[in-house]
């Protein structure tokens, strides 16, 4: 995340498309977007295909997400023509051995 220095002294007034152009230009390929498909991934992927920026789409699923969730996503999907990558995924189990309860 950007610390409070690095963001731009305007940033409060700034409407959200203005804020994505800035970071673009700011972070260039180290910028992307995480989604796990609620409704801000909704509105981020359009604002984003809007502006015509190259982003990367890292996908953040649990495999614990409802059906309906998984049914956006691949609308999504289809509807903007993202590429997803997606960070390998430990199982619950897993989880729960490596960091405890």
């Amino acid at each position: 995340m950007a610390t409070p220095s690095l963001l731009p002294p305007d940033v409060e007034s700034m409407d959200a498309e203005d804020v994505l152009r800035w970071a673009h230009a700011e972070f260039g390929d180290k910028l992307c977007l995480t989604c796990s498909w609620q409704k801000q991934s909704s509105v981020l992927v359009h604002m984003v295909s809007e502006l015509r920026l190259d982003l990367p789409v890292i996908e953040l699923d649990t495999h614990l997400f409802f059906r309906e969730t998984y049914e956006t996503r691949d609308k999504l999907v289809e509807r903007y023509g993202l590429t997803l990558q997606r960070p390998p995924l430990i199982t619950v189990a897993e989880q729960h051995r490596q960091e405890g309860p």
